[in-house]
């Protein structure tokens, strides 16, 4: 059943690819990451709260203006919680200390986004979309008293895909004439229940992701000058 899921939804990315190339005026390549804020909400047994993370991405754009264009790429992103002062207990429920839990759930990231650039010298840009998730691992880091780590694997507890809302907004400072320096803040909205069929009481507990990163990087810009001074 994932399978199939994940076939359609590249057969669909592709297709997008292609199309939006046979009408792009100009093409942008660039790399970008940097640290992230990431946490989870909705109704888990953990009591989440924000860390501090990474995400990286590489990323195209296609222009079909000087102001309008589309952007897709291949990123990943460290997400998760982090769950202070945990209590932990012995076999029989005596309590031996305290700890945290942090759960680093790392994703292969597909943004498919619309961009909206503005100005001449320095660029400033909005970008809104939605992007896809695939869990490649996920686990549970168990810190007690600072001192003793353990680490249990996590993955088989939470769904492959998670897909959300993406809403962006930085910078763009030209670098001689097809360089580009950008800055951007991006906030990631996930908006699938990430519990899988194995995790404990599953059914009656809901997990959602949420991060925001912000991103150094730089771009190359491919095509015509029209677009580019336009």
């Amino acid at each position: 059943m994932q399978n199939k899921f994940f076939k359609s939804i590249l057969t669909t990315y592709l297709a997008v690819i292609c199309t939006t190339i046979s009408y792009s005026k100009g093409i942008e390549l660039g790399i970008q990451g940097g640290p992230t804020v990431t946490k989870s909400f909705g109704k888990t047994i953990f009591k989440p709260s924000a860390d501090i993370r990474y995400a990286t991405e590489i990323y195209v754009k296609y222009n079909f203006t000087s102001k309008i264009g589309i952007r897709t790429g291949l990123g990943f992103e460290d997400k998760g919680f982090l769950d202070k002062d945990v209590y932990f207990t012995d076999f029989q429920g005596n309590i031996i200390g305290t700890g945290n839990i942090e759960n680093h759930s790392q994703y292969i990231t597909i943004p498919i986004l619309a961009e909206f650039t503005f100005g001449k010298k320095v660029l400033p840009f909005f970008n809104t979309g939605l992007y896809l998730g695939i869990l490649a691992k996920s686990q549970d880091i168990t810190k007690f008293d600072d001192k003793t780590i353990f680490k249990s694997e996590a993955t088989q507890y939470y769904k492959r895909a998670d897909i959300g809302f993406v809403i962006g907004f930085g910078f763009k400072v030209p670098i001689k004439t097809k360089f580009l320096l950008i800055t951007e803040i991006r906030n990631n909205i996930g908006t699938l229940n990430t519990i899988g069929e194995k995790f404990y009481h599953e059914g009656k507990y809901n997990k959602f992701n949420y991060s925001s990163a912000l991103n150094i990087g730089f771009a190359y810009k491919f095509g015509s000058k029209e677009v580019a001074t336009k």
